[in-house]
């Protein structure tokens, strides 16, 4: 089963917003509003230097705010940031779950003809849905699960990186000192956990793996997951091989994978009708497992999601 998407993107299925941008360093602004089933807020200044720790507030139901700490990318790199596509990816979860709303076949790789719909898809019950985040950093998307009811969460990051910026996309540099992600991620699930005043919800449970290590793999609490979720994980195809053997080994038939992109390419909003070539890249991995069906369910410019759906055991 061929899994590439191809073809030219078209805007006028999921037109982009105003004045879309990358998220930067600062922007760590208001998502909706009051009334919005997900508000993300921030305290005080963000600036990676300045600011030693900050703390984002979604809105993840009516009632439960999850409130996540963040850590100065001098101390844990990049990932100690609630950055803008982990809070578009927890707006997707609060309003579909691990389903999705309808898709015209333009953003479909399944080659129907163009106009077709496909049907929004419903989400299964969260009480049954057991939860994996990759590349968690705060562990922000797995917590939210964790609020809207998941059966059990679990949060896996590597212990810190920093994202490059020497030539040609250099490869993550790890930090050195005294505090890592997993210490974040389980700072957040303690407070999670402390304000969960009913035990409402499951408890997160916190490993650390790199993606490719089957010791990693084999430390977790399932052996396979219903949901996996990940948020700007594609910008390093040095690491799509890896990425994609982690997902075959963690999923089984029906296992669905939500992965929210970030095109910090294209120089255009819709990056001249072409989707993100990090993104095709990764599906070309996938294609040769030949067990996945992708959808581009939401694409907003530079700002798109990813779902997959294991259609093979």
């Amino acid at each position: 089963m061929c899994c590439t998407i191809t073809g030219i993107r078209n805007p006028t299925v999921h037109p982009p917003p105003g004045n879309c941008t990358c998220p930067s360093l600062d922007d760590m602004g208001t998502l909706g509003n009051e009334g919005s089933p997900l508000l993300v807020r921030h305290c005080g200044l963000v600036r990676i230097l300045s600011v030693p720790a900050q703390a984002e507030q979604l809105r993840a139901t009516q009632t439960c705010v999850v409130t996540i700490e963040q850590w100065r990318g001098a101390d844990v790199g990049s990932g100690g940031y609630v950055w803008g596509a982990a809070r578009r990816l927890a707006k997707h979860l609060r309003e579909h779950g691990d389903g999705c709303s309808a898709v015209l076949s333009a953003n479909n790789p399944g080659g129907a003809s163009l106009g077709t719909t496909y049907p929004a898809v419903a989400s299964r019950p969260w009480s049954k849905l057991t939860v994996l985040e990759l590349g968690a950093g705060t562990g922000a998307l797995g917590l939210v699960a964790a609020a809207l009811g998941a059966h059990s969460v679990t949060l896996t990051d590597q212990a810190a990186f920093i994202y490059p910026t020497g030539p040609n996309g250099t490869a993550p540099k790890a930090v050195e000192g005294g505090r890592s992600l997993i210490d974040l991620m389980r700072r957040n699930v303690l407070a999670f956990v402390a304000a969960d005043e009913q035990e409402s919800y499951c408890k997160p449970v916190v490993r650390e793996m790199v993606w490719g290590c089957g010791d990693a793999v084999h430390a977790l609490p399932h052996v396979s997951y219903n949901l996996i979720c990940a948020s700007d994980v594609l910008l390093f195809a040095s690491a799509h091989k890896d990425l994609t053997a982690t997902l075959r080994a963690l999923s089984e038939a029906s296992t669905v994978v939500l992965i929210e992109h970030t095109d910090r390419d294209g120089k255009e909003v819709n990056n001249g009708g072409v989707y993100p070539k990090d993104l095709l890249e990764f599906l070309q991995e996938l294609e040769a497992d030949a067990l996945w069906t992708p959808t581009i369910v939401k694409d907003h410019g530079r700002h798109l999601t990813l779902r997959l759906v294991r259609t093979l055991a």
